[in-house]
């Protein structure tokens, strides 16, 4: 732990707050004034290789729910301390990278299986819960970290969405998931010849709903959408539902 600031009464100053912890690497600087009401403060700064995992998992391993290398960097103001202020007066923004990661409370293949062309995707991969990366530029409002732009990537898959959590635990996001070619040829051979003409490209959109407590998410198909999907499949209109995706 480093510190370095200055304090005149009611105002402080940190220029530089250098701490380690679960691997993490924390560079911060901020400032705050305890004479303004419920005690102003603002904070900016990046975190570099934080063991999500670990961290989560630190009292409980029910808490894990994410693992994976963590990147942030930020910016966050407020007033008062506990979680009442910050749900009425946290804000900030920034963005953030999860690297070589895993999902512990949901399986992106257990909701796949629901959609008939897809019932036989546990015999081609046993789970989908491994990923590469997780990108997404965040912001906090309201007691919520919310983003616009969630793409997460693996060899298998691609889910891009949109959505946000709750500082309560709860979530609700809409994806849309698309599923690699290797995958997508294994489950539907009928598509190889379209793929050698789109060698790049991902079988999809499926879209997804995904809601509730983190801890024991609620996931499943859009209703009406994926219904449209499957309906193009049926019909042989699989050139439709090839996508060249941009993931960098």
């Amino acid at each position: 732990l480093g510190v370095e600031g200055s304090y005149a009464d009611p105002a402080w100053t940190i220029s530089s707050l250098k701490l380690e912890a679960y691997d993490g690497k924390w560079d911060l600087k901020g400032s705050g004034n305890a004479k303004e009401q419920g005690f102003a403060y603002h904070f900016e700064g990046a975190l570099q290789g934080l063991n999500l995992g670990s961290y989560l998992g630190r009292q409980d391993d029910a808490g894990k729910i994410l693992e994976g290398t963590l990147d942030l960097k930020g910016s966050l103001e407020g007033k008062g301390w506990g979680a009442e202020s910050w749900s009425k007066n946290l804000a900030g923004q920034g963005d953030a990278t999860l690297t070589t990661g895993r999902f512990n409370t949901f399986d992106p293949k257990d909701f796949l299986i629901a959609l008939e062309p897809f019932k036989d995707l546990g015999k081609v991969r046993s789970n989908l819960k491994g990923f590469d990366a997780i990108n997404f530029a965040w912001k906090i409002l309201q007691g919520k970290v919310m983003t616009d732009n969630l793409l997460v990537k693996s060899q298998d898959t691609v889910m891009d969405g949109e959505g946000s959590m709750g500082f309560d635990g709860l979530a609700n996001f809409r994806m849309d998931v698309f599923l690699s070619r290797e995958v997508a040829e294994k489950l539907l051979p009928a598509l190889a010849s379209s793929f050698k003409k789109h060698p790049q490209a991902h079988l999809g959109p499926v879209p997804v709903l995904f809601s509730g407590s983190l801890l024991a998410p609620e996931v499943k198909p859009d209703p009406a959408q994926a219904e449209d999907f499957v309906e193009k499949i049926r019909k042989g209109k699989t050139k439709d539902l090839l996508c060249e995706l941009v993931t960098e």
